[in-house]
């Protein structure tokens, strides 16, 4: 309740500051946050495989392609659960099981030993660190074809310092940069998803991404919607 003073009421609450009982942990550094736990050990990742059309009748879920790729774990569909709804209440099952009522409703989830595996396979670390360096050697954006190289050459240099890959991780990232701007497709999920994402961006500069340079289902996908949702 207030105070009626003379100037009008005073309240305890609305009105006062009051100190933040986390101020001084996050202002010192010492805050502790969920990403700062440790994982316990056998953590397993999941990611959802959404449907990209809405109405859609699901036929069957091939999962060959994502069960082979190193740490998956398991696919799991509709089949897997004890969950059945009619009408409206499809759009609140876990996955859809017979008819994908909407376009970005799960129809499958992937679970993996790793983040990377459960999303396709592709080195989330490698894919980042491209996004951030394959043009930043560039001199234009018309004709350089040497920005590639000159990219991969600074990736090398600040390996060790500014991010850690291991040889193998880092001959990828290398590879990804020096090849962006050929033309090519590749089988390798890495590399595909770094390329890919590189080519959906070409709008900004007025050049249409054709879908048969894309390398992933998704990019192709993409390139085939003008306006990628």
């Amino acid at each position: 309740m207030p105070e009626d003073r003379e100037d009008g009421p005073t309240y305890r609450v609305i009105g006062v500051s009051r100190p933040r009982a986390d101020s001084l942990a996050k202002v010192t550094g010492t805050a502790c946050f969920a990403a700062d736990q440790s994982a316990p050990a056998g953590l397993l990742h999941a990611r959802i495989v959404p449907s990209v059309y809405a109405h859609a009748r699901i036929r069957s879920i091939d999962a060959s392609a994502a069960l082979a790729v190193p740490g998956v774990v398991a696919v799991l569909t509709a089949n897997d659960f004890r969950v059945v709804a009619v009408g409206d209440g499809r759009r609140a099952v876990p996955l859809a099981r017979d008819v994908a009522v909407f376009a970005g409703q799960p129809v499958a989830l992937v679970v993996a030993r790793t983040e990377a595996a459960a999303t396709d396979g592709a080195d989330v670390q490698v894919v980042r660190l491209f996004a951030i360096l394959h043009d930043a050697r560039r001199w234009n954006e018309g004709s350089d074809p040497d920005h590639g190289q000159r990219a991969a050459d600074l990736a090398a240099d600040l390996c060790g310092t500014m991010f850690h890959l291991d040889d193998a991780r880092l001959t990828v990232l290398r590879e990804a940069c020096i090849l962006h701007d050929r033309g090519k497709v590749s089988a390798d999920a890495t590399t595909g998803v770094c390329w890919d994402a590189d080519r959906l961006d070409l709008p900004r500069v007025g050049i249409a991404p054709a879908p048969r340079l894309m390398s992933t289902a998704e990019g192709k996908r993409r390139a085939g919607n003008r306006w990628y949702p």
